[in-house]
């Protein structure tokens, strides 16, 4: 899988990956796959409130940023 070569890559370098997807079922198999491999992430998704949104920006823009490699977003409109 090509995020088994790219992720350790660029966590080595103190990059993040960004994955951005229209369909939440996509970032729940990606969820999956990213607790499988115990790799730090976060998810973003459109019907989160304001006061998780603003933990995770917190998160993200922190002194502790560098330990997530990987943030997934979704704008999935499905849900309605």
């Amino acid at each position: 899988i090509f995020l088994d070569r790219i992720i350790p890559e660029l966590k080595k370098n103190g990059n993040f990956v960004l994955i951005f997807s229209h369909f939440i079922e996509n970032l729940n198999l990606l969820e999956e796959y990213c607790r499988k491999q115990k790799y730090r992430f976060e998810v973003i998704k459109n019907y989160l409130s304001e006061e998780e949104k603003s933990k995770i920006e917190s998160k993200l823009f922190g002194t502790n940023y560098i330990d997530i490699c990987l943030i997934l977003i979704s704008d999935d409109l499905s849900y309605l």
